[in-house]
């Protein structure tokens, strides 16, 4: 493990990464937080000159940030440059020249080994650092999600639209990722298929971890029989998780068990998750404290269809001691053993009766809650993943 000296590290983000409301800040707070034990670690994000929080401070040498704006867009092309413009990867995002000066100034004045940039938007600034090897942390890849996109596509136009972007993402990924001296996601599905778009990239798997201080049995007294699933729903894989599960899982469920409850538990609900609201479906929106709903459902509950990567609402509900239903899209690669630690379900009548049969057993829901605390205890703390980081950059 690199200890001696300590490595520089510049994080390249889209923003100050707190408070944790979503997979991206969780990520890069966690990492550098456990990295800033052994090695210097700078921020250079876009943000507001609000007060940093202290948090961040805490984890942070210096924090550089620049005030989001809109950045000035050249005049549309018309006629067949319009339609060669719409599949460059080059537009996907747009490079905001106040990013770049200051990039340049600090990795010149900083003394940098390594520049991590772990969101899409800031990943096309690769192209102008020199000298600084990246580590782009892309953790999900944009194919596979695509792909899965695809599949559940509702109108041809969606599809349309859907195969679009899978292109461009293709061709973003074969430009930029092939150039990073390394490329990191949190499983190995995403790695699997961002080593055959890209066979020249040195692919490394780091998953998701849980900060165990936090999450972890509170011992309340069960709600049963109820449900959860958390996540933020402005994430459209989550939303059409919700959907899926309400229009096709759930009223199975309660033909079988009427008293039913389900709790949908996430910041911003849009207008067609909030009209799933009933008096057996509770839409809660922003909570303070996920945990208290966690720990008294029966039953957590993971449908998903979309998405790619490792899911963090799993890993929390595993680290509550809950038993979990999921579908194989929601598993990412975790070492999840059907009947073990967790029932797999891929069709809505085989998730319906997975439900049923955890409802009806007490001693299969403690049994499994069990087994997924200790495996998430034994594989997935946020130092365990730093580890892994480190390994990476000294092989």
């Amino acid at each position: 493990m690199l200890t001696e000296p300590p490595i520089k590290i510049l994080f390249l983000a889209s923003r100050i990464p707190y408070p944790l409301h979503n997979g991206e800040d969780l990520r890069v707070f966690q990492l550098a937080k456990q990295l800033s034990l052994r090695h210097r670690i700078d921020l250079l994000s876009y943000g507001d000159d609000s007060p940093v929080p202290s948090a961040v401070t805490a984890i942070f040498h210096k924090v550089h940030r620049v005030a989001e704006q809109d950045v000035d867009e050249p005049t549309p092309p018309r006629g067949i440059a319009k339609y060669i413009n719409a599949f460059d990867p080059e537009k996907m995002y747009s490079l905001d020249p106040r990013v770049g000066e200051l990039l340049d100034k600090v990795i010149q004045a900083g003394g940098f080994d390594l520049i991590w940039i772990p969101s899409w938007r800031m990943i096309p600034y690769s192209s102008v650092i020199k000298d600084v090897p990246a580590f782009i942390d892309v953790m999900d890849d944009g194919v596979l999600e695509l792909a899965r996109e695809i599949k559940h596509s509702r109108s041809f136009w969606q599809f349309a639209l859907n195969v679009k972007r899978l292109f461009v993402t293709f061709l973003f990924e074969r430009k930029y990722f092939s150039r990073a001296r390394w490329c990191c996601l949190v499983s190995e599905p995403d790695a699997r298929v961002l080593r055959r778009i890209c066979p020249r990239a040195r692919v490394i798997v780091v998953p998701n971890g849980v900060d165990f201080g936090y999450f972890h049995p509170l011992g309340l007294p069960e709600e049963h029989p109820s449900l959860i699933f958390e996540g933020n729903m402005s994430f459209l894989p989550s939303i059409d998780a919700v959907r899926y599960f309400c229009a096709e899982i759930f009223p199975l469920i309660k033909s079988e068990i009427p008293e039913t409850r389900l709790y949908i538990v996430g910041k911003d609900p849009g207008a067609e998750i909030r009209s799933l609201a009933s008096d057996a479906i509770i839409v809660t929106g922003y909570v303070e404290d996920v945990r208290t709903y966690l720990d008294k459902a029966s039953v957590f509950v993971c449908p998903m269809r979309k998405g790619a990567g490792i899911k963090n609402k799993l890993l929390q509900a595993w680290a509550m001691a809950k038993p979990v239903v999921a579908t194989p899209v929601a598993l990412g690669g975790l070492p999840a053993v059907p009947e073990k630690n967790i029932l797999i379900a891929r069709t809505a009548t085989d998730f319906s009766r997975a439900v049923i049969r955890l409802l009806k057993d007490q001693a299969l829901r403690q049994r499994l809650g069990r087994e997924a605390l200790e495996l998430v205890r034994s594989n997935y703390g946020w130092d365990r993943q730093a580890q892994l980081v480190e390994a990476a950059l000294k092989g």
